[in-house]
């Protein structure tokens, strides 16, 4: 047996029923015909937000031409081959300053422990230090017996 509630849902006497999916009456849909020329966002250019590299203006002279015509492979790598150079450079260049900053890096990890252990042995030697003076206090502000 079945009932339409008010919301236009229609409850069935089921136990898996749930009374938040309700049935939507025909005037909730809007079915207004929309022209697929309006609904269309208008494009924009994409801005972006990277450096600009030292051969940008060269991609973008190549991609102009790789769009009119197809390049041989000797234009290809006449293109191609100075950038590769640059960045095995600067590939090589990474690694040897990773070096130095691993080298770098021991050498202060080395001294960060040493004075590690320096700092903690002279609280040590403060902390006893202390504890004798308390000491010491505690002796003289006793009153003597005799």
């Amino acid at each position: 047996m079945s009932k339409r509630s008010r919301d236009g849902g229609l409850l069935v006497s089921n136990k898996k029923h749930c009374p938040l999916q309700t049935l939507k009456r025909p005037s909730d849909f809007d079915c207004r015909p929309t022209s697929v020329k309006r609904s269309r966002l208008p494009a924009m250019a994409v801005v972006s937000l990277k450096r600009s590299a030292e051969f940008d203006c060269e991609v973008e002279r190549i991609h102009k031409r790789l769009k009119a015509s197809t390049p041989t492979a000797e234009e290809a790598m006449a293109f191609l081959l100075p950038h590769l150079l640059t960045l095995r450079r600067l590939y090589l260049d990474v690694v040897q300053s990773r070096a130095t900053m691993r080298e770098n890096n021991r050498l202060i990890t080395q001294a960060y422990h040493a004075l590690v252990k320096t700092s903690s042995e002279e609280i040590a030697d403060l902390r006893r230090q202390l504890e004798l003076s308390r000491y010491r206090l505690a002796l003289m502000s006793r009153p003597h017996c005799q």
